[in-house]
């Protein structure tokens, strides 16, 4: 892999405005001044004006009330409410908080904030602080692979250097330099004992670098701030106010302390956005009650073909243990283990729905759970059924994602190097006790997955069980053998201060994710927390105990969020075509632990940064929040709020009722009709409140199922047309008019175009109570007043260019169509800017998208898709699928939704007069239209004789009305029924359907006699 692929995403670009927008107003400059010779003996000067002048951010002219009033309304934009509104403002010590979840993008979102407070505001001098070598490499190698995507984006490049006191020059240049500059500087520099640090004076200009450094008023970024500043009172946070930064900008997911917050994107909304992967756990639960007797495991549910049979873990000695395949009606004792703890111990039921093997034996029948060991183990043995685990997990993984071109890495989290690496006398490495297990288990399943996947044996058959697997851990400087790292700091605040420990992750980050390196498995040390963020880790096994609290299982399951990359650098994310993203974007842990237990404990730690979420649906939390990024008035709120009430979904505490559970879950929220505009985003308001939980799902018990082609279904000739009628491409044309859309987009504008006013509350608070310390006021009157003009004299929104961002017509075009409006129109510009130009630019968008729906031609291309994107044999999920014996033209088939997938697909299968319905594999067949690529649902053939339309293809939509769909699917239904129309000269329909009566209606069934 050569490059990531990088690109601009809405959430990172609103974490940005939410900084770069406080400073509206702001004229911002860099001012030229002289350096400090007497300070300095200089020695090396010419006296010329490069090495005599340097270069500093100018101070902010904003006064303290204008910057409060840019904060409130990013504040209110963002939906931050309550308490944590800022009420007064000291631009002489500012600090912004952003929060956004691990895994989001953060990197990348204050390297694009330097470059947008550039481009704003002129500022060119920036430190980033970080609290570790591994962040502080991480970070760097970051500036070095984004440079080329935001070079495209800016036009100009980064100075960018990790701060070394012995290189003052780099210092120097930092000062000097009228281009932006960026040094990132970890905290350990900052500790004054040492001789390298930034206190250093020792040096041939005689001057510490902080003195040059806070000369040029920079704005410093601090990266994880709970980590670098630690807590309460520190001699960290006493010398980070030694740079005089002109002020802070601080991310992180969990901050301690908040100051000044402007943008939150927390795991409940990074989950619920699909912004990371989604997580599944494997627990491991040991119980002695079953099996006092004797171990028993029932490792695996086998349900591929036939009944179903199980792999079960039983004792075959006093010191060995092997896995046996057993079916209903097998004697233990005689045909596997002749001990006398499975006498007359009988297999009566393999239960595949149920996850369990029910076993007779004299005492009764016993029920044994997958996944549970019975009989108590060591330790060991436990971390051995672990790693088993986890390799069975990433196989089934990898051949997923190998014939999608992604990489399947996984990680093992272990607790001290000596169980992975050991040393003899003469110093060759051998391995350690963990490492021995994963050769042991590795060697005995890759051979039996190999033969059940043939397909994947030109790749892993090559990658022998030595190469497959690594360590990364510190490296002793003498003996060079690996050792546990080194750390700093107390309890939680602990981190690793090794160079080496991160050389190879860093550098090596996307040889890793390149298919041909034979690394698949890693194991390193649990302690090292930051670092690990190489996307395509899908699997994390914790080998070590959970006696210890400084090492949070978020921590570790966070090593594995951030969305997967492909072999082209591009991120699998809910945009990208062509793959299953949902299936593939999923984090398996391994736990240590049962399932419950894990999953219970990273929710509560989850829960610690989720306290200030909005917990009852009240009309003050509608006013916070905003509807197609406008913010919900007062009026607004109250009806929303009323409908809620009025539906029976509110308490009298504004807390859900069940009766808006049991709707939410089947799709059927009433809302007013006044309110039927914003439905769709009313109802995801009230998720926000009712879904403050983060989704983490237990891991399927059961083998991969498999779906078998019914090849007479494949061949038979009425299918076959049918394929030979869809299968040719095509490509589309416009016919464009510019004058037509100016035309139209003036029109509706004129008609349409509505922005709210700028709301201002002022509320009244007298004495209520008067306690020993405290006073308490009660709100007495409340105004609300609208400002007429929201525009600061000082203010430079740049109208037509963020209209032309947004819309992608050109400038001429939308001057234009401004000048064509009413005055009244325009004037709402007044109003409030950012929802004027969101407006109007969304109205135009509209207009475009009518007229290429309008003018839109599709035509015949000379390529085909080949027949064979039907797959003889599928891999399904075990837990969403249904057998079709019938019609279908698999023996199973695997639903996203139960309605209507999984109902068309058991109602389909047993109808009369259908020959072969099938699935189209997700993504292989596309039709290209102008708002991206489209691949349908179904493909059907019916018996001619029987019905109007005999060759079909449909569409699984949640509603057939289209107002109740997004803009944009009802133009790639409109745009498929012209490509179907186009490519088989209209011997085949088109339809979206929402049941089988729906499809019936469509293949309109001829009357029988």
């Amino acid at each position: 892999m050569k490059h990531l692929h990088y690109k601009k995403q809405d959430f990172q670009e609103h974490a940005v405005n939410a900084v770069c927008d406080i400073f509206e107003g702001e004229m911002g400059a860099v001012s030229k001044y002289i350096l400090d010779k007497e300070k300095s003996n200089l020695k090396d000067w010419t006296g010329t004006d490069k090495n005599i002048y340097a270069f500093r951010n100018e101070k902010i002219n904003l006064s303290n009330e204008l910057l409060l009033k840019n904060i409130n309304e990013i504040q209110k934009r963002n939906g931050i409410f309550g308490s944590e509104v800022a009420e007064s403002m000291d631009k002489a010590n500012l600090n912004i908080t952003i929060e956004m979840e691990t895994g989001t993008g953060k990197t990348y979102t204050y390297i694009n904030t330097i470059f947008e407070l550039n481009k704003r505001y002129n500022w060119t001098k920036f430190i980033i602080v970080v609290p570790s070598i591994a962040i502080r490499e991480g970070v760097y190698k970051s500036f070095e692979d984004m440079e080329e995507h935001f070079l495209a984006i800016y036009g100009k490049k980064i100075n960018y250097f990790v701060f070394n006191s012995s290189k003052i020059n780099d210092v120097m240049s930092f000062a000097r330099d009228d281009g932006i500059n960026v040094m990132i500087i970890n905290n350990q520099a900052f500790n004054k004992t040492e001789s390298n640090t930034i206190h250093n004076s020792n040096n041939e200009y005689g001057v510490a670098p902080i003195e040059y450094i806070n000369t040029t008023n920079p704005i410093m970024i601090i990266d994880e701030p709970q980590s670098v500043e630690g807590k309460g009172k520190t001699k960290t946070k006493d010398v980070l106010s030694e740079f005089k930064p002109l002020f802070t900008l601080r991310y992180s997911a969990t901050h301690r302390e908040l100051y000044t917050l402007v943008y939150r994107l927390d795991a409940v909304d990074a989950f619920n956005k699909k912004l990371v992967k989604r997580i599944e756990v494997k627990g491991i639960e040991v119980k002695g009650g079953n099996a006092t007797h004797g171990y028993f495991l029932v490792d695996e549910i086998l349900t591929s073909k036939g009944n179903p049979k199980a792999r079960i873990e039983i004792d075959i000695s006093t010191s060995k243990r092997q896995l046996k395949k057993v079916e209903d009606g097998d004697n233990i004792y005689e045909k596997y283990a002749q001990l006398e703890q499975y006498k007359d111990w009988v297999i009566d039921k393999v239960d595949g729905r149920n996850n369990c093997v029910v076993v007779r034996t004299p005492e009764g029948d016993k029920t044994f759970d997958q996944g549970v060991i019975y009989g108590k183990p060591d330790k060991m043995y436990q971390r051995r059924i672990q790693i088993r685990e986890l390799i069975k997990s990433h196989l089934n993984k990898e051949s997923m994602n190998y014939k999608n071109g992604i990489k399947t890495i996984s990680l093992f989290f272990i607790d001290e190097v000596a169980k992975y690496r050991q040393y003899a006398d003469d110093g060759n490495q051998v391995n350690g006790e963990y490492a021995e297990i994963f050769v042991q288990e590795y060697t005995s399943i890759i051979s039996e997955f190999l033969e059940e996947n043939p397909e994947l044996n030109d790749y892993l058959g090559k990658i022998s069980v030595d190469d497959t697997h690594k360590g990364y851990f510190s490296i002793d400087k003498k003996s060079k053998q690996l050792k546990n790292p080194d750390l700093k700091g107390k309890g939680k605040e602990k981190t690793c201060s090794d160079p080496d420990t991160f050389e190879l992750i860093m550098k090596d980050k996307k040889r890793l994710l390149d298919l041909k390196n034979p690394v698949r498995f890693l194991f390193s040390h649990s302690a090292l927390k930051e670092g690990w963020d190489n996307p395509n880790v899908f699997q994390i096994c914790i080998l070590r105990d959970n006696e210890s609290t400084e090492i949070k299982r978020r921590q570790e399951v966070g090593r594995g969020l951030r969305l997967c990359v492909n072999q082209n650098g591009e991120r699998i994310d809910s945009s990208f075509e062509g793959i299953d993203v949902d299936k593939t974007n999923v984090l398996t842990i391994i736990a240590n632990e049962s399932y419950e237990s894990f999953a219970n404990a990273l929710q509560s730690e989850f829960n610690e940064s989720l306290k200030i979420r909005p917990t009852k649906f009240s009309v003050e939390f509608l006013k916070t929040q905003n509807i197609n990024g406008t913010q919900i008035s007062p009026d607004l709120a109250n009806k929303i709020h009323y409908s809620f009430v009025i539906n029976q979904y509110l308490t009298e505490d504004n807390e859900f009722t069940e009766k808006f559970r049991t709707d939410l879950e089947t799709n059927d929220i009433k809302i007013s009709e006044s309110l039927k505009e914003y439905s769709k985003e009313i109802i995801e308001l009230s998720k926000k409140v009712v879904n403050n939980k983060i989704d983490i799902s237990k891991a399927s018990g059961k083998s991969d199922v498999r779906s078998h082609i019914k090849l007479e279904k494949l061949n038979d000739p009425e299918f076959d047309k049918l394929w030979n009628y869809i299968s040719t491409k095509s490509y589309y044309t416009v016919d464009f008019d510019t004058k037509e859309l100016i035309k139209n987009s003036v029109a509706k504008i004129n008609e349409k175009l509505t922005v709210s006013s700028v709301y201002v509350e002022l509320r009244t608070g007298i004495t209520k109570k008067e306690h020993e310390n405290t006073v308490e006021f009660e709100e007495k009157k409340l105004d609300t007043i609208s400002v007429e003009n929201a525009i600061s004299k000082n203010i430079k929104f740049d109208l037509i260019s963020q209209i032309v961002d947004k819309t992608r017509l050109t400038k001429n075009t939308i001057i234009e169509i401004l000048t064509n409006i009413t005055q009244e129109k325009f004037e709402c510009f007044k109003k409030n800017p950012e929802e004027f130009i969101k407006n109007i630019s969304n109205l135009i968008n509209h207009e475009k998208a009518v007229i290429i729906e309008n003018n839109i031609v599709y035509h015949k291309a000379d390529e085909k898709i080949p027949k064979d994107i039907f797959e003889n044999i599928l891999k399904l999920n075990p837990e969403k699928y249904i057998e079709t014996p019938n019609n279908y033209l698999y023996d199973k088939l695997e639903y996203d939704s139960v309605d209507p997938e999984k109902k068309i697909g058991e109602e389909m299968d047993i109808y009369n007069n259908l020959i072969v319905f099938t699935k189209l594999p997700k993504n292989k067949y596309n039709i290209e239209t102008p708002v991206g690529k489209f691949s349908p649902d179904w493909l059907m053939v019916f018996k001619k004789d029987t019905v109007s339309h005999a060759y079909c293809v449909f569409e699984s939509k949640g509603s057939l009305v289209e107002a109740d769909r997004r803009e944009i699917e009802n133009i790639k239904i409109d745009c498929a029924k012209k490509h179907f129309s186009a490519i088989s000269n209209e011997k085949i329909i088109f339809d979206a359907v929402t049941s089988v009566d729906n499809v019936i209606d469509s293949i309109k069934p001829k009357a029988t006699v």
